[in-house]
């Protein structure tokens, strides 16, 4: 399906199969290559469902998760600041593994979640307090050079992204959609803490992504 497939992206659409005996994470066959991930917040496939996140009160879920039932109304910071979907560019030489998604339409892992990480502790469970708060954490400095759009996972030598990262072979950033349905495009070089909160739908930080100059 061309609507699944970046024309910027190599790897989109070619045809990848790959079984094992028994039930593995990534047996599939005949799948396709796709270039886009939902936006699941801090959360992956091995995380429980959805909705027992929304029930839990937490601040770091997604628009979509596994299981997901979430409706407009619970996106608090407004639909005009919370990411819905994003680019990925897997395939070749671009990921650190083959195995990796995306893969539209089919129930592989990693085939369709993306993640904004932000650790866990107070973060995760209370609204944040300000920069401070955040920009403190020892883990920072890790968490914005591993899950920030287009980054290279722990200075691998061949430059490749995780599984889960947003990313694309546009230069300097990537497209994204946001929960209005409208198109943005958010660079490399975004603010992580402001990337978190776009990623999150009622963290109670609404943020703007920055101009395109």
């Amino acid at each position: 399906m061309d609507i699944l497939e970046c024309p910027s992206h190599a790897s989109a659409g070619e045809l990848n199969s790959w079984r094992e005996t028994g039930t593995h994470f990534y047996s599939r066959y005949k799948a396709r290559r796709t270039s886009y991930l939902f936006s699941t917040g801090a959360f992956t496939d091995y995380n429980r469902n959805w909705s027992y996140y929304h029930d839990a009160g937490t601040t770091n879920i997604g628009v979509f998760g596994n299981n997901s039932n979430c409706k407009i109304a619970a996106i608090t910071d407004g639909t005009s600041h919370t990411l819905a979907i994003g680019e990925k560019a897997g395939g070749g030489s671009t990921t650190r593994s083959s195995h990796y998604g995306p893969w539209g339409l089919i129930g592989l892992h990693t085939g369709v979640h993306g993640r904004i990480y932000s650790g866990s502790g107070g973060w995760l469970s209370q609204p944040p307090t300000g920069p401070n708060h955040f920009n403190n954490h020892p883990s920072w400095r890790i968490w914005e050079k591993d899950w920030c759009v287009n980054c290279i996972w722990r200075n691998d030598p061949q430059k490749r992204s995780y599984a889960w990262v947003f990313s694309s072979q546009h230069p300097g950033g990537a497209q994204f959609v946001m929960a209005d349905g409208a198109v943005r495009f958010i660079p490399n070089t975004i603010n992580y803490l402001n990337l978190v909160t776009l990623a999150f739908i009622r963290d109670q930080q609404p943020t703007e992504i920055p101009s395109k100059h």
